[in-house]
Formats: C-alpha cells, sequence, structure tokens
C-alpha cells in the first residue's frame, strides 16, 4: 500500500470537489426543473377542486334548493386543498357580514385571496369571479344552466391544462438535466 504524498492528494481531493461540484449542478437544476412541473400540477389541482364545487353547487341548486351560502359552506368540505380554503374563508365572510354586503361585494372581495393563494391563471380567476357576479342574481334554472355551462368550460380548461402539465413536466425535467449537464461542460 502507497503513501500519497501532499500533492498527489491535493490532485485527489480537488478531482473529488469537482465531481461532488457536478453532481451538485445537475441534482440543482433537475431540482429546478422538476419545481415548474409541481407548479404546474398545482395549477390543474385547483381547477378540479373548482370543478368539485360547481358540480357540488349543481346539484344541491337542482335536488335541494339550499342556499347559497350553505352550499358554499358545504362545498369548501368536498373541494379540500387551496380553493376548499378559500370558499372555507369566503363561507366565514357570508357568517359574519351576513346583510351588511352583497353576494357579489363578498364574492368578489374574496378573489384578492384566491388570487394570492391559488396557482389559478389570470383569465381562470376572471372566470370565479364572474361565476360570484351572477350565481345569485337568476332563478334557479338559469343557475343551473349557467353552472353547467361554467362546468363544461372548466372541464374544457382542466383537460388542456392537464395536458399542458403533463408535456411541461417532461420538458421541465429533460431541460433542468440537460442545463446541468451543459453548465458542468462549460465549467469542466
Amino acid at each position: 500500500h502507497e503513501r500519497l504524498v501532499g500533492s498527489e492528494m491535493c490532485i485527489r481531493d480537488r478531482l473529488y470537489i469537482k465531481i461532488l461540484g457536478m453532481l451538485l449542478v445537475v441534482t440543482a437544476s433537475y431540482g429546478i426543473g422538476k419545481t415548474i412541473g409541481v407548479y404546474q400540477n398545482r395549477r390543474v389541482e385547483d381547477i378540479y377542486e373548482l370543478l368539485i364545487f360547481v358540480r357540488m353547487a349543481n346539484g344541491h341548486l337542482a335536488y335541494s334548493a339550499s342556499e347559497i351560502t350553505e352550499i358554499i359552506r358545504e362545498g369548501s368540505d368536498k373541494a379540500g386543498g387551496r380553493i376548499g380554503d378559500w370558499l372555507a374563508g369566503l363561507a366565514l365572510q357570508f357568517r359574519t357580514e351576513e346583510y351588511a354586503s352583497s353576494f357579489e361585494q363578498i364574492w368578489t372581495g374574496s378573489i384578492g385571496s384566491l388570487m394570492e393563494y391559488s396557482y389559478l391563471t389570470d383569465a381562470q380567476i376572471g372566470a370565479v369571479k364572474e361565476l360570484g357576479k351572477w350565481l345569485c342574481y337568476m332563478d334557479i334554472d338559469m343557475q343551473i344552466r349557467n353552472l353547467k355551462l361554467w362546468e363544461q368550460n372548466m372541464q374544457t380548461e382542466y383537460e388542456e391544462q392537464k395536458d399542458r402539465a403533463h408535456r411541461i413536466n417532461k420538458v421541465s425535467r429533460s431541460l433542468g438535466l440537460l442545463g446541468g449537464i451543459f453548465l458542468i461542460i462549460l465549467i469542466g
């Protein structure tokens, strides 16, 4: 067993540090790509939670004629996630403000928190805002028809975003990995 002299140990240690650095760069680049994909997946989850709420609301309006505030409270439990949290906050506002503000004012006022905590796009947030504007101002039949139309539009959006998320996940992970390898080549 030979002993290494000082300069040989420095060369060996530099090589180990370089290899470790390369692995860290590749791992970090891949992680960045993965994070981009996670963001898109969360958007898909939020749309799905909205669909759960709208389907539930539609059923309640059609078969039990429940008050919209009760539908929102129950919808917060059914939808879950970030949308469920937003609906729970909205239901609480309805209970505390009761007649101080109109339904539309409370709904529209809550959109800021939806924008802050959800991963929905501005267009999707706009669709949710519009939903609240007409939700309470039509007769039951018109509300049900509009909810079904809104649900169809959001279902189409959901399918598009789900497909987009799949593509973005593949591309972002691949580009992250390739970017890391490219950085290693540049550094090395």
